[in-house]
């Protein structure tokens, strides 16, 4: 995986503005902003580290409805994750009826957590005693992504928290 930038055509137009950073899987590009996460397919550039996303021609998200396909990417990058089952806390209690699947980055203590639209999140969140491949997300919480999507992005290359 490599850090790139998506530069996006919409409407037969490219404004620099929109441009985002992202993370170049195969031929799609993984991007994340403050509205959520995407996986697009995407156009090599001469310039190895910019990618052209052309909404025209396939505005398709890879990630809607299939949070494992996300889980299952980031997956393949460092050794020390592993997927898992994410529980909260609500007034002092595990819900255990709400579940959701995220990727633990164990040697931070940070998991990413994804629902059924795709949308991700970035919590604190401790191992649940007597549960393999399970974690706790404690009450309040908060997102670590949020209003720092670079965060996602260097998360997943490798390099937020080090």
């Amino acid at each position: 995986m490599e850090k790139v930038t998506a530069m996006y055509v919409f409407e037969g137009k490219s404004f620099d503005s929109e441009n985002e950073k992202g993370v170049l899987v195969g031929d799609k590009v993984l991007v994340s902003d403050n509205d959520g996460t995407r996986l697009y397919e995407c156009q090599q550039t001469k310039d190895p580290s910019k990618v052209v996303v052309n909404l025209d021609v396939n505005d398709t998200n890879y990630l809607n409805g299939r949070p494992d396909m996300l889980l299952d990417l980031i997956k393949e990058g460092p050794k020390n994750m592993k997927r898992v089952t994410v529980y909260r806390k609500y007034d002092g209690e595990i819900d255990w009826e709400f579940a959701e699947l995220g990727v633990l980055y164990e040697d931070r203590g940070i998991v990413l957590q994804c629902d059924n639209n795709g949308l991700i999140a970035f919590f604190e969140a401790k191992p649940l005693d007597g549960h393999e491949n399970a974690v706790i997300v404690e009450e309040g919480a908060e997102d670590l992504s949020q209003d720092n999507p670079g965060f996602v992005i260097d998360l997943i290359m490798g390099g937020a928290g080090r």
